[in-house]
C-alpha cells in the first residue's frame, strides 16, 4: 500500500507537469495562467517533500529492532500532509472551475444568462454564498482534525455513539489530563497539548466538530431550499446534504466497528466528496463575470 501510494503520487506529478511544461512552452497558456500552473506544480512537489517529512518521523531504528513493534509517524506531520492534499485539491478545483465557467461564458454556452444573473445577484443569495464559504472552510478544518484522530489511533477509544463511556463527555480528568502537560523529559509544556496529543480529547473534538458541521450543513440546506435557486445550485445543495449524511453514517460505522480499514478509507474518501460538493455549491453561487 505504501509503495502504491508513493508511486501514484509520482505519477500524478508527471501527468500534470509534463503537459503543463509543453503547453507553456508552446504558448497555449496565457502568461498570467502560466504562473498559476507553475504554482500548482510547485505545490505537488511540496506535497512530496511533506510526505517524506512525515514518513521520516516514523523511521526509528531502535523501534524496528523490537519484536512486534509498529512504527508510528507524527500525527502533526500526518495532518500537515493531509492538509496539503486538501489545499492541492481546492486550488485545482477553483482554478479549473473558473476556467471552465469563463470558457462557457465566452462561447455563449450558458443559457438564460440574464435570469441566472438576476437569481445570483439577489441580496439573500449573496448572503447565502458567504455562509457556504465559511462552512466550507470549517469543513476542511474538521477533515484535518480527522488526520489527528488517525495519527493517534484515537478512533480506538470510546467505540460507541453518541455517548462516550455512557455519558455525553468523558471524565474531565481524562480529556484534560496532567499527563499530556509534560513532555517525555518531565518538562511542563501546557495543558493545551491535550488537544493534539490526548487520544480521548482528539476524538471528542473531532466528534463535536463533525456534529457541528452536520447541523451547519442541515441549516444551509434548509435555508437554500427556500431561496428559489437555479437548477445547478439545487443539485449541488442536495449533493452537499447527501454527502454530509453519508459522512456521518460512515464516521459512526467506523467508530463502533473499531476502525476497519474499509470503513475508515470510505470515511476519508467521502470527506473529499463532501468538500468537493461544498466547493461546487460555492462556485455555482458566484457572480457571473461580464464578458465584453
Amino acid at each position: 500500500m505504501e509503495w502504491f501510494h508513493r508511486n501514484i503520487g509520482r505519477l500524478l506529478g508527471l501527468v500534470y507537469t509534463i503537459p503543463a511544461i509543453y503547453f507553456i512552452y508552446k504558448g497555449k497558456i496565457h502568461k498570467k495562467n502560466a504562473l498559476k500552473a507553475v504554482g500548482l506544480g510547485s505545490l505537488i512537489g511540496a506535497q512530496g517533500l511533506v510526505g517524506w517529512f512525515m514518513v521520516s518521523s516514523g523511521l526509528n531504528q531502535e523501534l524496528a529492532e523490537i519484536p512486534g513493534a509498529v512504527p508510528r509517524v507524527s500525527q502533526y506531520r500526518l495532518t500537515m500532509h493531509l492538509g496539503m492534499a486538501y489545499l492541492l485539491y481546492t486550488m485545482f478545483f477553483l482554478y479549473g472551475s473558473k476556467t471552465v465557467k469563463l470558457n462557457r461564458l465566452v462561447n455563449g454556452k450558458i443559457k438564460n444568462i440574464d435570469k441566472l444573473r438576476e437569481i445570483i445577484n439577489r441580496p439573500e443569495v449573496r448572503k447565502f454564498e458567504v455562509g457556504v464559504k465559511h462552512l466550507t472552510k470549517f469543513g476542511i478544518v474538521v477533515c484535518l482534525s480527522g488526520g489527528m484522530v488517525a495519527g493517534l489511533d484515537a478512533g480506538l477509544v470510546y467505540n460507541e455513539f453518541p455517548l462516550m463511556g455512557g455519558r455525553l463527555l468523558p471524565p474531565f480528568e481524562e480529556y484534560w489530563s496532567n499527563i499530556y502537560a509534560e513532555n517525555i523529559f518531565g518538562q511542563v509544556q501546557g495543558m493545551w497539548h491535550n488537544l493534539f496529543e490526548n487520544p480521548t480529547t482528539v476524538q471528542m473534538v473531532h466528534r463535536t466538530m463533525a456534529m457541528s458541521m452536520c447541523f451547519g450543513v442541515s441549516y444551509i440546506w434548509w435555508v437554500g431550499r427556500r431561496l428559489k435557486l437555479n437548477l445547478a445550485n439545487r443539485v449541488m445543495l442536495n449533493s452537499v446534504f447527501f454527502f454530509m449524511l453519508t459522512q456521518v453514517g460512515l464516521g459512526i460505522g467506523t467508530l463502533v466497528n473499531y476502525v476497519p480499514l474499509a470503513w475508515a478509507s470510505a470515511h476519508q474518501a467521502n470527506s473529499v466528496l463532501l468538500v468537493a460538493s461544498l466547493l461546487g455549491l460555492s462556485n455555482t453561487l458566484k457572480k457571473l463575470p461580464k464578458v465584453v
